[in-house]
């Protein structure tokens, strides 16, 4: 079991990872153009020297700042929300094409806007909880709606429940674990609209600011190395889930 475990969840990674190193390096030989298309190594070596660079510090903790607030400001508005759509089917359908909007929006539309209204070290986040709110909501709307936590609500009514015991006992117990699930694919989603927000209102501090002035220098290896750190820095988020998720399931407060 243990041998099997560190076959999916180690070896076929790694494989992966120098599958996707091995195309790379194939294409840049066959371009033959280092300064457009550089090599694994020449990346290899700008993400290493990345690392002794205190701006570079500054930069990942802004991002990972500004992908946490609009991350937590789109649950803390989305589940409040989600519960009384649950509890009013007259606020859930009025609420709902609101939802369905900003779930459709292009997110390129949404940054312009936002270019126009808001401060360019703002407008990440804002960019960020609009395109990710409307995914929490549906998420903990659809847990809350589904046909056990239904009858379980019917129940609790049925023996005239007071609404908090409802809330309690009704939907608590999916809140949790749907939130958490969840978690996973859109705490991510906030690194990268962040990231896309601070290349387009050329936030002052951030990942997105590094990668448009690598660009602007064509130092294509430097701006190779810092979209890695973004998707290191989504994959560290995703280990703070994944380690919430296992100090939840010790509690005995997730499934």
């Amino acid at each position: 079991m243990k041998t099997k475990r560190l076959f999916y969840n180690l070896i076929c990674p790694l494989i992966g990872v120098a599958a996707i190193a091995g195309v790379w390096a194939a294409a840049s030989a066959i371009y033959n153009k280092p300064l457009i298309l550089p090599g694994v190594a020449d990346i290899t070596v700008a993400f290493v020297k990345l690392f002794g660079s205190g701006k570079f510090y500054l930069d990942v903790a802004a991002t990972f700042a500004r992908s946490i607030i609009c991350f937590v400001l789109s649950y803390l508005f989305a589940l409040p929300l989600a519960l009384a759509s649950a509890f009013s089917k007259t606020f859930a359908s009025v609420f709902k094409p609101f939802a369905e909007v900003l779930r459709s929006v292009p997110m390129i539309a949404v940054i312009l806007v936002a270019l126009a209204v808001f401060n360019s070290s703002v407008l990440p986040v804002v960019v960020g909880f609009l395109m990710v709110f409307p995914l929490a909501y549906s998420a903990f709307y659809n847990a809350l709606t589904n046909a056990d936590v239904v009858l379980s609500v019917e129940t609790c009514r049925l023996f005239k429940a007071r609404r908090r015991d409802i809330v309690r006992y009704a939907y608590m117990p999916v809140l949790l674990p749907s939130g958490v699930l969840q978690a996973q694919s859109l705490l991510p989603l906030s690194v990268k609209v962040a990231v896309s927000g601070e290349v387009l209102a050329y936030t002052r501090r951030g990942l997105g600011l590094a990668m448009q002035s690598a660009q602007i220098n064509v130092e294509i290896d430097k701006l190779a190395a810092y979209a890695l750190i973004a998707v290191l820095l989504s994959y560290a988020c995703l280990g703070l889930v994944k380690l919430l998720e296992l100090i939840l399931r010790r509690c005995r407060l997730c499934r």
